[in-house]
């Protein structure tokens, strides 16, 4: 029996696997190599379709968000090689969504086998991490940083979802599948950011039906969004509230979490309001110990706000609202999918970051304009 290989679709999941898993560069041995493909994947990605991509005005948006947040770190006297790859990453997943979505379904069948099968080795190496005592938030299994892994998975499972719907397959049995993995995996990784948007994407996924997903459109949980960043992060009531009640049990309150990143945070963005510090950015604090302590900010839009300022910030809230715009009135499958992806982004926002992490947040929001064209064209 020989075996047939279709060059095709072999470019598209190296494509795949090189954009969307950064397997290549999390790896430190392979991290050159990583470098050289996706410059030649970009090259031969942008030749063949980048052009219908630059005249799209939505993406040509998104693009100049990317921009800017890298020049920031040459603003800054920083070079990150991994910020300018990023953005090759991301331009290179729009180009492939905007040239395949427009041709129907087969590329949505390629990018659920392919996050399946990603998802799949992922797993496998968290346990074996874990099982091995080599746990790490930022570091464990193949994908890297905890909260990936979740975006991830429910990538796969939602696009699983999709294309059961369009081959009249029961989802049942996989929904079931899918809850029980995923509570397995949070427990795993700790995360309770990623515990509560999986519960979120999964619930809405079951018992949202077509047709419904305006009900709650992006608009909605933009608003909440930002009242809870207010809230929350700015004003820090929950914080407080804690606090008195953790006094009023007779407990301990000294100590250093989020709330500590997040004073940091407004504090570095005063410094730099116009243009930020770049993706990479981080903040100092000190603990109750008097530790001098490094990390992210913690939180999706004072990350936006540090790491390219205002212009940044501005930018982003009109890709999102273009997002919300193109899913308002969109009652499909595919559309409810995409707008619980995004809205589980969001969620997770809240208390991390996985905008320089993760390339797959501006592909997602790319697509709400190609679902109404790929459900014209759909075979």
């Amino acid at each position: 029996m020989r075996l047939r290989i279709s060059y095709k679709y072999l470019f598209e999941y190296v494509s795949l696997l090189v954009m969307v898993g950064e397997v290549l560069y999390i790896w430190s041995f392979t991290r050159h190599l990583y470098y050289v493909v996706i410059f030649i994947l970009s090259f031969i990605i942008a030749a063949n379709y980048g052009r219908s991509l630059l005249r799209n005005r939505y993406a040509l948006l998104i693009l100049a968000s990317q921009i800017w947040v890298t020049c920031s770190d040459f603003l800054n006297g920083e070079v990150h090689k991994e910020n300018i790859f990023r953005f090759l990453s991301i331009f290179s997943l729009m180009c492939l969504i905007n040239h395949h979505l427009k041709q129907g379904d087969r590329y949505i069948r390629t990018m659920r086998n392919f996050f399946l099968g990603l998802s799949a080795a992922d797993i496998v190496l968290v346990f074996y991490d874990l099982l091995h005592g080599t746990y790490s938030n930022a570091d464990i299994g193949l994908l890297g940083h905890k909260n990936y892994h979740m975006i991830i998975y429910l990538i796969a499972v939602g696009l699983s979802v999709y294309c059961m719907e369009k081959e009249h397959k029961k989802q049942k049995g996989f929904l079931f599948i899918s809850v029980l993995f995923l509570t397995v995996m949070i427990m795993a990784l700790k995360s309770s950011a990623s515990g509560v948007a999986a519960a979120f994407f999964l619930l809405c996924l079951i018992l949202m039906p077509n047709g419904k997903s305006s009900v709650f459109n992006l608009y909605f949980v933009l608003i909440v969004d930002a009242i809870a960043f207010y809230f929350v992060i700015y004003r820090q009531y929950i914080g407080r509230l804690l606090t008195f009640l953790l006094l009023k049990m007779g407990r301990d309150v000294g100590f250093t979490g989020r709330s500590d990143m997040w004073l940091a945070g407004f504090d570095k963005m005063r410094e730099m309001p116009f243009y930020g510090y770049g993706n990479n950015v981080t903040v100092s604090f000190l603990d109750s110990r008097d530790h001098l302590l490094v990390n992210h900010v913690h939180n999706f839009i004072l990350h936006l706000l540090i790491s390219g300022g205002w212009v940044y910030l501005i930018l982003n809230i009109l890709i999102f609202l273009y997002a919300a715009y193109y899913l308002k009135n969109e009652k499909s499958e595919l559309g409810k999918i995409v707008f619980l992806l995004i809205t589980a982004y969001l969620v997770i926002g809240q208390t991390e970051i996985l905008v320089g992490i993760n390339n797959m947040l501006y592909p997602l929001l790319y697509m709400t304009i190609c679902i109404k064209k790929n459900r014209e064209t759909y075979v």
